[in-house]
């Protein structure tokens, strides 16, 4: 099997670790010698992460001390895959379990998917429920997990990619040609909403250019060049230079995130008061 990274969202911790049977064995003998692997990542753990997310799903967490039964339970009902429950019970809850055993558990345990089907009439109607309620733009594994997860349902992959295929054949259709939906832009008016931005592939040149257009005509506001369009006294400067001019405040001001473009913020409620 080839080495393939996969990342787990264990419990506030995110683990890559090679999708291999061995490699899980491996991982239990380096964190019994106590020897950090260089391909373990943690990131800091939320102790909210199980309460949080028995919130949002329903499904009620059964608590760090539980048994391992009821761990493959929980698990196994937000739809993750063997591989996958293997690694949060090593990493997050410290039992070493292999895929075959959890298999062997599973059968014991009377876990299935497969024979355990929603009819059909029910998920097509919760499917066209969610697309009333705007949820129309996702691919089948988000549709699968909502399905299963939000409404308690019982489908499987394929049958919630037929459905999909059948009720929203245009979807389907540009989402594997990955057609990206725009969204719909609304602006009130003139002088309502500027877009203000950088432009800085010249920078090397010593050129740094910074604009700003109207939303609603696409009027170009300011375009200059300068030595910098990244120091809050020259954006400042622009903003309030053109303010001065056009004698009016815009409503809205559309820039990214930046230190010069939360200046411009201070001068518009200064100018406002």
């Amino acid at each position: 099997m080839a080495n393939k990274l996969l990342v787990l969202l264990c419990d506030g911790f995110r683990w890559d670790y090679l999708e291999n049977r061995k490699d899980l064995k491996g991982f239990q003998r380096l964190l019994n010698e106590g020897v950090k692997a260089d391909y373990l990542e943690p990131v800091y753990p939320s102790l909210s992460y199980p309460n949080y997310y028995s919130l949002m799903t329903g499904i009620p967490y059964p608590g760090d001390d539980a048994s391992v039964p009821e761990l493959v339970q929980y698990y196994h009902q937000l739809c993750y895959t063997s591989l996958q429950i293997c690694g949060f019970l090593l990493f997050v809850h410290g039992t070493f379990m292999s895929c075959s055993m959890l298999k062997r558990l599973k059968r014991r345990l009377n876990i299935r998917r497969r024979n355990n089907q929603s009819p059909l009439p029910t998920v097509v109607r919760t499917i066209l429920a969610l697309h009333r309620n705007g949820l129309s733009n996702v691919g089948y594994r988000y549709m699968w997990r909502t399905l299963n997860i939000g409404f308690g349902l019982c489908v499987t992959q394929s049958r919630a990619r037929l459905c999909l295929r059948t009720i929203d054949q245009q979807g389907v259709l540009n989402r594997s040609h990955r057609v990206l939906r725009r969204r719909v832009y609304y602006n009130r008016g003139p002088n309502y909403l500027i877009h203000v931005d950088g432009y800085d592939k010249l920078k090397p040149y010593g050129i740094a250019i910074h604009g700003a257009i109207d939303g609603y005509s696409r009027k170009l506001l300011w375009l200059i060049a300068s030595p910098s369009n990244n120091n809050p006294r020259y954006v400042g400067y622009w903003y309030l230079n053109w303010i001065k001019q056009r004698k009016m405040l815009p409503r809205v001001v559309r820039s990214d995130a930046g230190t010069e473009k939360r200046h411009n913020e201070g001068f518009t409620k200064i100018v406002a008061t």
